[in-house]
């Protein structure tokens, strides 16, 4: 039988566009044979480059394809994380810090992981502190599940939501500022917790048989010394 020859497809370049809450800046370009290849692929960048904001220079964003029309690739954002090293500027002595981590829900049902760090202006107690802890997270359960996905993004990104808390914090004890450390849909957190079980696994069995080869190497040596001794 004769064999029959397929031609590959050639790639074209398709416009990656952030979502509407970054009024559908470009972000980049990227080839693909068929638009549907492209859905469901990842794109990292740092916001200054999305918008060209400065102000937003240490955060960054997970972007994920949904859709392609016409060439372009539209996404939307699935985490939202602000650099370490920008986060050490803020702490500081005489201080107290409050990290926290928990699930919200949105309008539309959206679950989001949220990790949100508080500063206060003093030391404060533990009562305070614990004060500041559930008012933290009862604030933003109650204002997330008012807000739309997409509105949630927004006003995150522009910190009007860090700011609006912090306000009402200050009640409770003198907060310095809230920001939030990071973001990400709990389906994605699913996602990668399957893949880092993958990942100690294998890490494990490397670990295990580089640990059992000095050990029958030892035991060669023994065998060997053994049979010098007998002749």
């Amino acid at each position: 039988m004769a064999k029959v020859k397929t031609k590959a497809k050639t790639k074209r370049w398709y416009k990656i566009v952030a979502p509407s809450c970054l009024k559908n800046a470009n972000v980049g370009e990227t080839l693909a044979a068929e638009p549907n290849e492209l859905i469901g692929r990842y794109v990292d960048t740092n916001l200054r480059n999305v918008t060209g904001n400065i102000k937003l220079q240490n955060i960054n964003v997970k972007l994920r394809i949904t859709s392609v029309k016409d060439r372009t690739a539209q996404s939307e954002i699935v985490s939202y994380t602000f650099l370490h090293t920008a986060l050490k500027r803020f702490v500081k002595r005489r201080i107290d810090r409050i990290d926290e981590s928990f699930i919200v829900v949105t309008k539309d049902n959206i679950k989001i992981r949220i990790k949100p760090l508080l500063l206060t202006r003093f030391n404060a107690k533990k009562s305070a502190k614990r004060g500041l802890r559930a008012g933290l997270k009862k604030q933003l359960t109650d204002r997330v599940k008012k807000l739309s996905y997409n509105d949630f993004v927004r006003i995150i990104l522009y910190n009007r939501l860090q700011k609006e808390i912090s306000k009402k914090l200050n009640k409770i004890y003198p907060v310095r500022f809230l920001l939030l450390r990071e973001f990400h849909l709990v389906e994605e957190e699913e996602k990668q917790d399957s893949k880092e079980v993958k990942d100690k696994k294998a890490e494990v069995v490397k670990k295990e048989t580089k640990e059992n080869k000095p050990e029958e190497k030892s035991k060669k040596t023994k065998k060997t010394e053994s049979t010098k001794k007998k002749d």
